[in-house]
């Protein structure tokens, strides 16, 4: 949410056109590789030169470089005076794009800040899945987290649970899955534990597939082993995942569900 500056602060407004929303949450969701660009606009009720930077990944992360943008009050006075030539209120919009390199979940800052260093700041959420094509199944997951998997370094796989933990009802509202360690003890269940446990299982399974990228949340699934997907990934996901944190759910109800994420959690989209 941008901040609420000074009446003589410049504002900074995201265009969050772009983003996905999934259970009251929103995100700009991309792959690996692919630019994302955020177009922000900004009111100034001075005459001041304007600053915008695009801080990548936050101010707590500092990977991702900046990009920075300067607005001219006047383009034939660069800097601007401590007095303007000209008195105008502006309303200005700029955009820049990037692509980030590695999957993860990260904060967008964008400050707007102005000659007299006045400022006003907004994020975003940026979600970066993996690049996979073929979604695996939750035994296969629960190789890569125990402390032998290899195909994938210790960073990555927390990134892909901070995706799972933005985007879930499950994770970690209902279940731990902040770590690697948390990860390893939902997808190890034994099959005869109780249905909302083997649930959990599934469906820590199907979301690390969409955060290695196998899978979208527009995803055409087939939910009920038909000929031609009645659905998609994002929205069976989130039926299920309510009915399985709705203290009122029944054990069979809690297993009919875990019986559709089961059916999906391997499909990939084309």
């Amino acid at each position: 949410m941008a901040e609420t500056p000074a009446a003589d602060d410049p504002t900074s407004v995201i265009d969050t056109s772009g983003e996905q929303v999934y259970d009251g949450v929103s995100a700009f969701i991309l792959e690996a590789g692919e630019d994302l660009t955020v177009p922000v606009s900004s009111e100034d009720p001075g005459s001041d030169d304007l600053r915008f930077r695009w801080d990548w990944d936050g101010s707590a992360l500092n990977g991702e470089t900046p990009d920075e943008q300067t607005s001219l009050n006047d383009p034939g006075v660069d800097p601007d005076p401590a007095l303007s030539p000209s008195i105008h209120p502006r309303n200005v919009s700029l955009e820049a794009t990037h692509a980030y390199s590695d999957a993860c979940a990260y904060d967008l800052d964008v400050t707007v800040t102005d000659d007299d260093l006045g400022s006003g700041s907004d994020s975003a959420v940026v979600l970066i899945t993996g690049n996979a094509t073929e979604s695996k199944g939750h035994g296969w997951w629960l190789n890569q987290y125990r402390p032998k998997g290899k195909t994938f370094d210790d960073a990555t796989l927390q990134c892909y649970l901070d995706i799972v933990n933005y985007l879930s009802l499950v994770f970690s509202e209902g279940k731990d899955a902040d770590s690697r360690a948390d990860a390893t003890l939902v997808l190890q269940n034994p099959a005869k534990s109780p249905a909302d446990v083997i649930f959990d299982q599934h469906a820590l399974g199907a979301w690390l597939n969409f955060a290695n990228g196998s899978v979208k949340l527009d995803t055409p699934v087939d939910s009920v082993g038909g000929p031609a997907p009645d659905s998609t990934f994002g929205a069976v996901m989130f039926a299920a995942e309510t009915i399985r944190m709705n203290p009122a759910s029944t054990s069979a109800q809690i297993k009919a569900q875990k019986d559709i994420v089961e059916r999906i959690a391997t499909q990939s989209a084309p």
